[in-house]
């Protein structure tokens, strides 16, 4: 009998530590999303909007002159969720002359995204000129992350966005990026964006 209770009382002691760590896991969770929305809401959301970006999901694009400027957050296959999360910005610009030549295709894409843009890249590349992840975990503060892409979208973001706001100022992007690279971009792209914008020598070349 007493070994019977002895068994039933380590089955208890067990279902119920598992219990807690389960708790404990799925409010961590349930925190980490809290603040990676509450960036996303707080933040980086009312900044774009403020530049004329719509919002949808995790993608935002803005219509300015004879180009798309777009901007995906990209969350971390390797997240955990429970224990952290990691995001980037993708960067990206969109012309839909050089698209249709590009995809044979008559139509332009209303609403593009980064994966349609001929010329692409990340936050990173601007900031610290390598591959940047921001991290939410339960080690370090939520607001330094909150601020930190808070510093990024204003000091660097917002004014590469306003710079570069024209077909004509990509042609500065790209031969700019000759010796930054900063951005993967196509090959074909690129030189349909020098003979349309009448740099045929330098396509040529």
């Amino acid at each position: 009998m007493a070994d019977s209770e002895s068994g039933f009382n380590a089955r208890l002691l067990l279902a119920l530590t598992v219990t807690t760590k389960l708790k404990k896991t799925a409010m961590q969770e349930a925190n980490l999303k809290q603040q990676f929305d509450a960036i996303l809401k707080l933040t980086i959301t009312p900044a774009l909007k403020g530049l004329g970006f719509k919002k949808k999901g995790l993608h935002f694009q803005r219509s300015v002159t004879d180009i798309f400027q777009c901007l995906n957050i990209q969350k971390s296959k390797w997240n955990s969720y429970d224990e952290s999360i990691s995001f980037t910005f993708n960067l990206g610009f969109y012309n839909g002359k050089i698209n249709r030549i590009l995809t044979e295709k008559e139509d332009s894409i209303l609403s593009p995204q980064v994966d349609d843009c001929f010329i692409q890249g990340r936050i990173g590349n601007l900031t610290k000129r390598k591959d940047h992840w921001y991290e939410l975990n339960n080690k370090e503060s939520f607001e330094v992350i909150r601020e930190q892409v808070a510093n990024h979208i204003e000091c660097f973001l917002i004014p590469h966005f306003e710079k570069y706001n024209s077909i004509e100022k990509l042609v500065e992007l790209v031969e700019k990026n000759e010796s930054d690279r900063i951005y993967m971009i196509s090959p074909i792209g690129k030189f349909i964006l020098l003979m349309i914008t009448n740099q045929k020598e330098v396509a040529t070349k």
